[in-house]
């Protein structure tokens, strides 16, 4: 597989806009946890979720790993 990059996280959208934003699947992998999810990203970044932020262009999981997840593009 390969590893992706993640889109850099900006501002804050509007709903109109937010419907019009394609997105892309993207699976991490946690390195501490081993956990998998298929994360979904707009060209803003990655859409909100509870378990997962992007920060310094990675993206942590929060089972309170220092390293940043493994990215892979979904099929």
């Amino acid at each position: 597989m390969t590893t992706v990059s993640v889109p850099p996280k900006t501002g804050a959208t509007g709903a109109a806009r937010r419907s019009t934003i394609s997105s892309d699947e993207i699976v991490a992998y946690c390195p501490k946890c081993k956990t998998l999810e298929t994360l979904e990203f707009t060209q803003d970044g990655l859409t909100r979720t509870q378990k997962f932020t992007q920060e310094n262009g990675g993206v942590y999981h929060d089972c309170g790993s220092s390293e940043p997840c493994r990215l892979y593009r979904a099929f």
